[in-house]
């Protein structure tokens, strides 16, 4: 995914799979996290040169820039550079 601007949904990306790029993506404003890897093995995932900002409160909490929950082989190549994040829970959220 390159480019996008998304806004005001549950979470803004699930990224379900392998070698996933996600940037230059501005994505603010959901009820959960902005891009949230829970599903498959994220082998390759990269988070790269995005705008990550909310300030959504309405679940009690502002949600986390990124959360990863997935499976990861040994060596996997997770990627997590250049990115803006503002008023999340927490910018990166690891829960492997």
């Amino acid at each position: 995914m390159r480019n996008c601007a998304i806004h005001n949904g549950r979470n803004c990306i699930r990224p379900v799979g392998n070698n996933i790029t996600i940037e230059y993506c501005n994505l603010y404003e959901t009820q959960s996290d902005l891009i949230n890897a829970e599903y498959g093995n994220c082998f390759g995932l990269k988070v790269k040169h995005n705008w990550l900002h909310s300030h959504h409160s309405d679940l009690g909490g502002k949600p986390a820039g990124v959360t990863i929950t997935c499976t990861n082989a040994p060596g996997a190549d997770i990627e997590i550079s250049y990115n803006y994040c503002w008023a999340s829970r927490t910018f990166v959220d690891i829960q492997n």
